[in-house]
Parts: C-alpha cells; structure tokens; sequence
C-alpha cells in the first residue's frame, strides 16, 4: 500500500535558479503588453481628444423648415383636388379648384357698372357743356343788361329834357290862351281866335302829361321811386347805377351760379358786375374768360362727381375679378403636401387650412445646445452635420443665429419657479445653423430628422455677422 501524502523531491539547483528570471521575463512582458496597449489606445484615442477640444456637439438637434398653410380666400364648394399628400409642387401650380359660377355672375355685374357709370360722364360732360353754354350766354345777357341800364339812364334824362320842354311849351299857350281872352272880350279879336289859344293849351298841358308819365315810366323801369327825393330832380339816379340795378344783379346772379356748377370759384355775391368780372378775368388764362370757362368742363363738379363714379365701379370691378381668381388655389411655394383636409363637395371656409406645402429648400437645422456649450458659439463657424437616416454621409454647414429664449421661456405656459423647491436645470438654447450647399436632392433632408451637429470653434467664422451672436448692433449702453 502506497503511502498517501509523498514526501515531495525538493527542485534542483538548477531549477531554484530559474525561477527567479521566469517570474521578471513575465512581469517585464506584461508591461510591455500594458505600455502597447496603453500606447494603441492613446493613439487611437487622440483624435478624439483633440476634436473634442476644438468643438462642441451635441445630440439634440433635429431639421427644421418652413411650412406654408394654404387656406381659401372665400367661402365657397370644392369642384377639384388636383394634389395629395407627399406630392411635390412647384410654385404657381393649380392646387384647389372652387366653384366660380358666382363670382362670374358678380363680375358680370360690376362690368354693367362701369359702363353704367362711364354714360354717367358722358352725361355729366353734356350737362357741364351746357352749363358753359348758358354761361357765357348770361355773361352777354349781364353786360347788355348794364347796357339797357345805362340807355334807360340816358333815356331818363332826354324825356325830363322833353318834360320842361313840353312845361315851356304850356307856359307859353296858357299865356297866349290868356291874352286872346282878354282881347276877345274887348273885341279885339274874334272869339274864334281865343279858342285857339284855349285849344294850343290844352294840347300843351297834354304834351306835358305824357312827358311826365314817360318820365315816370323811365323812372320805374330803372327801379327809382316815381318823384325822387325832396330837393332831387327827376332825372336823379343814384351813382353807378348799372351795377346795382335788379336786372343787373339778377344776370350776374345767374352766371354766378352757372360758373359754380362748372367748378369756378366765383367771387363774393357782394361784389359789383365789374369787379365780378374783373375777378374772373384775373384768374382766366390770358384773361380770356370764354377760354376759363371752356376748360372748366372736365373739372365740373358732376363730371368730378361722374369720374369718381367709374373709378369706383372700376375698383369694384377689379374686386370682383380678383375674388373671381380665388377660385383657383395656386401654390404660393415650392414644397411637399402634407396634411391634405380637404375633398370635392366641401363646403370651405374663407381662412380655414387646407392643406400644407412644406418646403425642401429653406431648410435649417435647430441645435439645442447646453447652456454651459454657449460660451465659444459665435456667428459663421462652421458645421459638421451628421443624419441618421444617411449614416456615413456628412453635411456641411454655418452657424447663423441664436434663439432669443430657451425652449422653457418661449414655450406657451412658462415655468414658474417661484414655489420655494426649486431645482437648477442646465437650460437648452436653440442654435439656428444653415447648410452652405443647400439641400441635396439625392440625400434630401426632410423636417423632423435628427442630426448631430459639431460645431468647429477654433476655425475662423466666415459670412455675415460673422463672429456675433446677434445679427445686429445693439445699441450702446444709455442710448435710446
């Protein structure tokens, strides 16, 4: 039976030897292996250190871009829908179709006005022309008017020349009717003769009746009192009489209104017929008045009024047109479809969303940045872009503007903080950064993807603001 725990064979010399130098070759190529790992690690792990000190990232980004709403501009039926959603249209294309049978009904209409009111000018113009034609007619009637004033005046005077002629006249008969009286009844003449004389009196004092009543007649035609005022002759009339008479007054009353209905500013109702005219004249080109009133036609007050008319019924016109054309939605943009809401048969309100035309050419990028990220952000440095739904393909871009407010602060109900457990949260700021080549048809970015922006601090920042965080100058300080 063998014996269960052997006394064990203590090592050779030669052995105790070795062991010593295997334990430190280990040790040795151990470390070796350390400093080789070290060393491809420190090597591969350099770039990265150093981009990561000449950049800052993040991965809270996302593509963004402008949508337009297309909404109708009337209330009207849907007839078509020539689109659908993920369908690319190009500015200016027929989109929507609505019915237009009434707005042609309503164009139809406002044409019928303006030639309505265009033969309202026609007729103002005539009107206008006829005024001018009674204008200078009564500018002819005021000045015969005065004429017939003045002959009346001077009629006057030789009919009171004929009156103490005819008063001489009877004198001398009564005298001579005396006389013969007399002789008759001495019998120096016959009694025939004594009736003569009777007869030339009464025919004298006849003659000067009928030179007193057309002295009166004369006298009432001018307007003056049959007797003139104690101590006055009969053939007084008041100075400038001519230009105060009724007629007179009432001729320069009708051209007075005959020039305001062609638009002349006519002098003040107190003036006389000279000064009247005199005024005019002043203001008539050449001093020709026929010629002032002749080109005050086509500024008439009707015709005025007549123009306006068609401006009116022509800016109508126009309306009716233009609402006739918003019958056909066009896009505004060049874009996608989306969000299509809308059929043939609906009934669509003016204002009410459609559909939607998003663009692939005004596209950005919205980085959400740190806070603590913002320090060596500035204006023009250039972007790195990466998108995950084109792995390997890389985009290059711009920064080119900050958000005003962190997404907390521009949001619709803001945090209040103001409730005594308040935590600090390291807030985001939206950094706006724009592609330089645009948007690649063959790699098209659409909104809503999303990016991991690197932004390249230690290059220069190129465009322009370049270097700024605004894209303006504020004011300095204590300015207003």
């Amino acid at each position: 039976m063998s014996d269960p725990h052997p006394t064990p064979t203590p090592p050779s010399p030669e052995k105790r030897e070795a062991s010593p130098r295997r334990r430190w070759l280990r040790r040795l190529l151990t470390l070796a292996v350390v400093a080789a790992v070290l060393a491809g690690a420190g090597y591969a792990l350099y770039p990265r250190f150093e981009l990561a000190m000449r950049t800052v990232a993040t991965d809270d980004a996302y593509v963004n871009s402008h949508a337009t709403q297309v909404a109708p501009r009337i209330t009207e039926n849907v007839v078509e829908v020539r689109v659908d959603n993920n369908d690319y249209v190009h500015k200016g294309d027929l989109l929507i179709v609505l019915d237009d049978a009434m707005e042609k009904v309503r164009v139809r209409e406002a044409e019928a006005a303006v030639e309505s009111a265009k033969r309202a000018v026609d007729q103002a113009i005539a009107g206008a022309q006829s005024a001018v034609a009674a204008a200078r007619a009564n500018r002819f009637k005021l000045a015969a008017t005065m004429d017939e004033v003045g002959n009346q005046v001077a009629g006057l005077r030789g009919a009171v020349a004929r009156l103490k002629e005819s008063k001489a006249a009877e004198e001398l008969a009564r005298t001579e009717a005396t006389r013969y009286v007399e002789l008759a009844r001495r019998k120096s003449v016959t009694q025939e003769q004594a009736d003569v004389r009777q007869t030339d009196l009464e025919q004298a004092q006849a003659r000067v009746r009928q030179a007193m009543a057309q002295v009166s007649s004369i006298r009432a035609g001018l307007g003056l009192p049959e007797a003139p005022a104690s101590g006055k002759p009969l053939e007084d009339v008041p100075a400038d009489w001519d230009q105060h008479h009724p007629s007179v007054l009432a001729a320069l009353g009708q051209l007075a209104v005959n020039l305001a209905q062609l638009g002349v500013k006519v002098p003040s109702y107190f003036e006389t017929p000279d000064r009247f005219i005199a005024e005019i004249r002043s203001r008539a080109p050449g001093g020709d008045i026929d010629r002032l009133i002749v080109e005050t036609v086509e500024k008439a007050p009707d015709v005025a009024a007549a123009q306006a008319k068609v401006e009116q019924a022509e800016a109508q016109l126009a309306e009716a047109r233009l609402m006739l054309s918003y019958c056909k939605i066009t896009a505004d943009i060049d874009g996608i479809v989306s969000n299509r809401n809308v059929n043939p048969g609906d009934r669509v309100a003016q204002g009410q969303r459609l559909l939607a035309i998003r663009s692939l050419t005004e596209i950005w990028i919205d980085c959400n940045f740190k806070e603590t990220q913002l320090e060596p952000i500035r204006i023009g440095q250039p972007v790195e872009i990466r998108v995950d739904a084109y792995p390997g393909k890389h985009f290059r871009g711009r920064v080119t503007g900050f958000s005003p407010g962190t997404g907390a602060v521009t949001a619709l109900l803001p945090p209040q903080n103001a409730t005594g457990n308040f935590v600090k949260i390291v807030q985001r700021l939206p950094v706006r950064v724009d592609l330089i080549e645009g948007n690649p048809p063959e790699t098209p970015l659409f909104a809503g993807l999303s990016v991991e922006p690197r932004i390249f601090i230690r290059e220069k920042p190129e465009g322009p603001h370049a270097g700024r965080r605004l894209r303006f100058e504020l004011p300095p300080a204590g300015a207003r």
